[in-house]
Formats: structure tokens, C-alpha cells, sequence
């Protein structure tokens, strides 16, 4: 059965379209990012402005996913829903999400619990489609934490 896969919506204009360019761009920033020595980490603000505005300071917060021990298997993303209206927590029905540097696996298991849940829960691929906020923070963890899934949820 084929996988439903969320398709990039802002590659070559919030981030590097080409693979190899993308790649290089995520190492350099976070090559340049400083690491702290940071204890019972449970959660990351991060922007999601195109990396020309806003990647070094998205790599300075995704950096710290360096020293985690254990190392994440599993991640949230939250962000608001700019494109399209969302009345509650819009859950997507797609299996992965892609980026030009492969595919991201959602944890369906996660993401059915909590649309399980009901209110404030709610299934929108439509609001995922065209939205840029978690879409440009996954090329950092696909370079740091290349085995995570993520649960990405957007905000109304």
C-alpha cells in the first residue's frame, strides 16, 4: 500500500530546494551554532522564517538536540496555522513528510491517540499542505536526529 506522504510546499523559496544545497546549507548553520550544556531539555522554541532570515537562530535551538541523552525517538511539532483556518489542533492523515532530503515518518500511533482524544483534536490535511512552519524545521532533524518521527500538529 503506498504511503501518504505530506509534499514539500515551500522548498527552494524557505529553504534549498536541491538536496545537496540543503544539506550544506543545515551543516553550515549548524556548524556555526553554539552548543550550551543544557539539562532535562523537554521542549524547543525554534523560528520558521526562510533560513536566510531566521536559520542561524533555528540552528542554535536545534543544535542543543546534540547532547540529549537518550536521544529523541520521538518529536512534537507545534505551530500556527498561517494558510489555512484551523478550529482546534489540526492533526494531518499522512504517514510521512517530505523535505529534499527524504522522508520524515510521522508516529501514527502518537498522532491517533491524541485525535483519539477528540476536542481540541481534529484531522486537516488541508491545513498542512500549503504551511511552512514545520516543514522548515525538519531538514535540522533529519541532519541531527536522522531516526526520529515527529507528530506534527498545527495551531488555529
Amino acid at each position: 500500500m503506498p504511503q501518504r506522504v505530506r509534499m514539500p510546499a515551500v522548498a527552494g523559496y524557505f529553504y534549498p530546494a536541491a538536496p545537496a544545497a540543503l544539506r550544506s546549507t543545515v551543516t553550515a548553520l549548524l556548524d556555526a551554532a553554539p552548543r550550551f550544556e543544557l539539562h532535562g531539555l523537554r521542549a524547543l522554541i525554534a523560528p520558521h522564517a526562510g533560513y536566510r532570515y531566521s536559520g542561524a537562530i533555528a540552528a542554535t535551538a536545534f543544535k542543543q538536540l546534540e547532547s540529549m541523552q537518550p536521544p529523541c525517538d520521538t518529536i512534537l511539532l507545534l505551530g500556527p496555522a498561517h494558510r489555512v483556518a484551523v478550529d482546534g489542533v489540526a492533526a494531518g492523515t499522512f504517514e510521512a513528510m517530505e523535505t529534499p532530503l527524504g522522508r520524515v515518518p510521522v508516529d501514527v500511533v502518537g498522532q491517533s491517540l491524541l485525535l483519539a482524544k477528540g476536542r481540541p483534536f481534529v484531522r486537516h490535511d488541508a491545513a498542512h499542505e500549503p504551511e511552512h512552519c514545520l516543514e522548515v524545521e525538519l531538514p535540522f532533524l533529519q541532519r541531527l536526529l536522522p531516526a526520529v518521527r515527529v507528530i506534527p500538529l498545527l495551531l488555529g
